[in-house]
């Protein structure tokens, strides 16, 4: 009888640790496509003064412990300007600045992800929100 209950009890404690296995065996995808990422976007100088330049910076994170690589573009809209700008992206915080923002208002820095082809990484996008006084 004894033997019966060690023989259950070490079942499912095995197949609690092939579930576990199977779920970080997600991070080590081979295929392209496969390990989502976030992509986080600030302006560390919110809110911009009438006639500045405003910073957007950009970050890649991901679950694990690899490092996204691509192309980063980062897109600011609102009253009258519509700005976009495309760099390599390796690791990091990526910033980027726009030109003289002439008019008051709300405007939105939107940041896109976008993977090498041989990656497995997934493409992200993120966004915030800030205002020009």
């Amino acid at each position: 009888m004894k033997r019966l209950i060690i023989g259950l009890i070490s079942a499912v404690l095995m197949a609690g640790g092939l579930v576990g296995v199977s779920e970080s065996a997600q991070a080590v995808c081979p295929y392209t496509g496969c390990v989502k990422t976030r992509t986080h976007v600030s302006v560390p100088n919110a809110p911009v003064r009438k006639g500045h330049k405003a910073t957007v910076c950009v970050r890649v994170t991901t679950n694990g412990n690899g490092t996204p690589r691509g192309r980063v573009t980062a897109t600011v809209k609102g009253p009258g300007l519509h700005w976009s700008r495309t760099r390599q992206y390796t690791g990091g915080t990526i910033c980027f600045t726009t030109r003289k923002i002439t008019k008051r208002g709300h405007y939105s820095a939107r940041g896109i992800y976008s993977p090498y082809q041989s990656t497995p990484f997934k493409s992200s996008r993120g966004g915030a929100g800030f205002n020009v006084v």
